[in-house]
Order: C-alpha cells, then sequence, then structure tokens
C-alpha cells in the first residue's frame, strides 16, 4: 500500500523530529521533567503538529517521554528506582547477547570491536561524536548474538540508560576512568575469557547508577536554572 503525499510527509518530518527530539532529551538539552508542548515544539522544529504528535509518541515507546491523558506530553525525571530497574534488566540482557556473541566469535568481529574500541578512545565530545562512539562500542560488543529480540531490547535500555548517564557526566565529582573499563572489556573478550568479560561489562553498567546518586546529591546542593517552560534549546548552526 503506498502513502499519500500528505502522508509520506508527516512521517518523514514525524522520523526527523523524533531523532532531534531522542538526541536532545537522551543529552539532557531537554531536561528531565519538563512539559512538552506539541504546538511551540512542531514551529521550533518545523513539522506539522500532527507529525511532532507522532514523534513524541515514538519516544513514549522508547521510554524517553511520559504521556498522561489530559496532561499531554513532558519528560520524564530523574528516578534512582527506575534507574536501578534499568540497570538490573540491561545487565541480564546485555551481558546474555555478550555471551552469545562471544560464542559466535569470528576474526572480522573481533576486528570490528578492536576499530570500535579506537574510534571510542579518540573521539572528541563536540557534535555528539563521543557519545556516537561509545554507543557503537557497546553495540559492536553483541555484534555477534543471533537473536534479534535480544539486540533490540539491548538498545531500548541503552537508550533509557544513556540519558542517565549524560545527567551524571559534568554533576558528578568523582573521576571516572571509562577508557580503562572499556579497555578491560575488550582486552577479556578478545581473550576469550567470557565470565571476565560479563563480569567487566556488567559492573561497566552498574557503575552509572554510583555516578547518578553522586549527580543527584550535587545538584540538591545548587540553584535550580531557569528556563523557558517550553521552547528547545537553540541549536548552533552548522560550521
Amino acid at each position: 500500500m503506498y502513502l499519500r503525499d500528505d502522508e509520506s510527509s508527516i512521517r518523514s518530518n514525524a522520523s526527523r523530529a523524533y531523532v532531534i527530539m531522542r538526541e536532545q532529551i537522551i543529552r539532557n538539552e531537554v531536561p528531565p521533567g519538563k512539559k512538552l508542548n506539541i504546538a511551540v515544539l512542531a514551529a521550533e522544529l518545523a513539522v506539522s503538529p500532527g507529525a511532532m504528535r507522532e514523534a513524541l509518541s515514538r519516544l513514549t515507546a522508547d521510554n524517553l517521554v511520559l504521556a498522561k491523558d489530559q496532561r499531554g506530553f513532558s519528560v520524564p525525571p530523574i528516578s534512582m528506582d527506575e534507574l536501578e530497574d534499568i540497570t538490573q534488566v540491561r545487565i541480564m540482557i546485555e551481558t546474555s547477547a555478550l555471551e552469545q556473541s562471544m560464542a559466535n566469535a569470528e576474526t572480522r568481529w573481533l576486528e570490528e570491536i578492536r576499530r570500535a574500541f579506537k574510534d571510542l578512545k579518540y573521539a572528541v565530545e563536540p557534535d555528539g561524536q563521543l557519545a556516537d562512539a561509545h554507543a557503537a562500542f557497546h553495540e559492536a560488543l553483541v555484534g555477534r548474538c543471533g537473536s534479534p529480540t535480544l539486540k533490540r531490547l539491548r538498545a531500548s535500555l541503552y537508550l533509557a540508560s544513556e540519558r542517565y548517564r549524560c545527567f551524571a557526566r559534568y554533576k558528578a565529582t568523582t573521576r571516572r576512568d571509562a577508557d580503562a573499563e572499556h579497555r578491560a572489556i575488550l582486552d577479556a573478550v578478545l581473550q576469550g575469557d567470557t565470565n571476565s568479560a560479563k563480569a567487566l561489562l556488567a559492573d561497566h553498567i552498574r557503575r552509572t547508577s554510583l555516578f547518578v546518586r553522586e549527580a543527584l546529591a550535587s545538584e540538591a546542593n545548587a540553584p535550580a536554572p531557569t528556563s523557558n517552560a517550553n521552547s528547545l534549546p537553540r541549536r548552533k548552526p552548522a560550521s
């Protein structure tokens, strides 16, 4: 069945709005707890209200937006209970996917992981390069997993936990050597040590919740920021 031009346009714009909003929510550029006004967001992203509503509905399925009857859409607040739940389930899913990948290991996959680690090691913060490289490394680790369901669940849980990691990134005062954590996981995989690789990956994921706790404590002692309740942050023009 072919889409009419207006239906095709709405879906295309909805996908574009979805990607932009997902990026900004994960990076906390649209802060936790913020109400999302469809008309305002549609105007700022130059899409129709229908396309904007579809994008927000898709983000609801990703657990990155809340939808409440009569109250509209909002970004979920930071919740330690939710993070602990996400963390435990993500550990179960991602370590299982890694175990399957290691059972199906091949030379090309190992080279892909090495390359993903190198890209992550030398990635820089601007323009999302570091976040993209981090996502690519974790995705590469499960590249040989034979279960599409496991991989789909892992990707969804990764997005949910990434929002918390970004929240804690500049608020926690304790320094974290993420490069050493990634290197240790890589080495265990290359050595074929499945148990160590799974344990190191679980510890790496679990550390995020510790940093979020510290970030929340730090934020509790800081003055609350003031911002427009509806508008998105201004995006820098491409250079």
